[in-house]
């Protein structure tokens, strides 16, 4: 069968449409390697619309000089810690609460962490030991007590006796009927932010349970004046609102640090103390949290 030319002419223009979209494609491929190549380990993924394909590269940027500001949050602290202070010089009267305790003190802690304010509050339970005085077991003879400066005894106080004999009164002294007593104190603090390494520290604790404060007075300058005394009339109870204030200020330092603007497990502490009326002192302590992960 013998074919025109016309359809001759139109055979033709489809052939080489067919051609030219066809080397199309492969230089639009060629160019997409092209692009991959010079990408090198970049992530490969494409998508399909309408039956086409599409080829992009993923690429995600993270700026790790931010962070998410930290919300309120709050932990527990247990620590333990000493009152410093040297033995006072009393002229006169002197205080059971004045009396030196080396025994460690234990604390319980709630803290609560307030970014916006800078800082933290918190309140604290502290358990210490101080000198109970047996009132009934001072000695009958007793004429004044005494502070003993460089005693081999913990504690270098004694009471005056006055003997009675049949020739001349004699003077002598016996050791303190001192004990262990125990204490309770609640109270609440601010600590701020970082300043030379050390966080400041302000606090302000009650005493709510003591022993009974016993003021002790010293004998009389001569034995005729100790004729009349009697025990009863050598020590006296206190007020019982005296000595329950303490006032503390000082520095806390973060012993280890995990991350940026994030405190440690572990602290120390250094607190200058003044318990207002009585005395004044250094504490020492050392605390940690069981919930500070």
């Amino acid at each position: 069968m013998r074919r025109s030319p016309r359809h001759l002419t139109i055979r033709s223009a489809c052939t080489l449409a067919l051609a030219f979209f066809g080397m199309s494609s492969m230089s639009g491929m060629t160019a997409v390697d092209d692009v991959f190549g010079a990408a090198g380990n970049a992530v490969r993924d494409s998508i399909e619309v309408n039956g086409a394909r599409f080829v992009y590269l993923a690429d995600v940027s993270i700026d790790t000089t931010q962070g998410e500001a930290l919300s309120s949050f709050s932990d527990w602290w247990i620590g333990v810690g000493w009152d410093v202070r040297r033995n006072p010089e009393f002229m006169g009267t002197m205080s059971t609460l004045d009396l030196v305790s080396n025994r460690p003190q234990l604390m319980l802690e709630h803290h609560l962490t307030l970014p916006r304010m800078g800082g933290r509050l918190g309140w604290n339970v502290v358990y210490s030991q101080p000198w109970r005085l047996a009132q009934e077991e001072v000695s009958d003879n007793a004429k004044g007590w005494i502070a003993e400066s460089g005693s081999d005894w913990p504690l270098p106080v004694r009471q005056v006796i006055l003997s009675p004999d049949s020739l001349f009164p004699e003077p002598d002294t016996l050791l303190a009927p001192l004990s262990i007593g125990n204490a309770i104190r609640i109270g609440g603090f601010w600590e701020g932010q970082k300043r030379l390494g050390w966080h400041p520290r302000l606090g302000v604790s009650f005493s709510l349970w003591r022993p009974q404060n016993w003021f002790l007075h010293q004998p009389g300058p001569t034995f005729e004046s100790w004729q009349t005394v009697n025990a009863s009339d050598t020590f006296e109870a206190g007020s019982w609102w005296n000595g329950r204030w303490r006032i503390d200020a000082g520095g806390t330092l973060d012993l280890g640090q995990r991350h940026p603007g994030v405190r440690a497990a572990t602290q120390c502490r250094v607190l200058a103390y003044w318990v207002p009326g009585r005395h004044w002192g250094v504490n020492l302590s050392l605390a940690v949290s069981p919930t500070r992960r």
